[in-house]
């Protein structure tokens, strides 16, 4: 018995201490490890939800982010579409914003997305259609000049939400009505503002 006990208790000893060491660089990874694209596209929308407003920024501030690795994909990559989701207000700010650049090396099936959540580079895709995208003008107004703009023409609505999308040319802002029904679009040149037009569509 004695014999047995000289030999279990130095291993269960051994095991406490490695189980001690292995529990504590566990931790230390944790407390290191860099967030993950998809936590912080989640903390991003869990932030929006909760009206927690961490990192909203304009367009053209998120884009400053998202310039240099559509240049990393392609050396002659040029911007081609530009959106925005969850925004509360027409301030033209958002927690999260998505560029697509084109690039006539690679082919216009093999566009090049890139998505900036809570202020940072978040995540991107290099299998996005960039057909039937025009590419945007390098002097494109700011998302909150346009919402400037275009507010306008959204006097008197309630909007549970407002959609920025810049093409082209063209700024498109969309208020989806928190009563429902058809939302309403208001068009801009995205160079100098100026109203286009505005409708009511899904």
């Amino acid at each position: 018995m004695e014999k047995y006990a000289k030999i279990v208790i130095p291993i269960a000893v051994i095991s406490l201490v490695l189980g001690g060491y292995f529990a504590l660089s566990r931790l230390s990874s944790r407390a290191n490890k860099t967030p993950s694209a998809q936590e912080i596209i989640k903390k991003a929308e869990k932030n929006v939800k909760n009206k927690v407003k961490e990192h909203p920024i304009s367009a053209r501030k998120a884009y400053e982010i998202a310039k240099p690795y559509g240049k990393k994909w392609a050396q002659d990559a040029v911007l081609v579409d530009v959106t925005n989701f969850i925004g509360d207000k027409n301030d033209g700010l958002a927690d999260i914003w998505v560029f697509s650049f084109g690039s006539s090396a690679k082919g216009e099936d093999k566009g090049y997305e890139v998505t900036i959540a809570d202020g940072k580079f978040s995540r991107d895709d290099t299998n996005v259609s960039t057909r039937f995208l025009k590419p945007v003008e390098d002097n494109w107004i700011d998302s909150t000049v346009a919402a400037q703009k275009a507010q306008k023409h959204f006097e008197g609505l309630v909007c549970k939400n407002y959609w920025y999308g810049l093409t082209g040319d063209t700024w498109k802002i969309k208020c989806s009505r928190k009563s429902g029904g058809k939302p309403k679009w208001v068009e801009l040149n995205a160079l100098t503002g100026k109203f286009i037009k505005t409708w009511e569509d899904y």
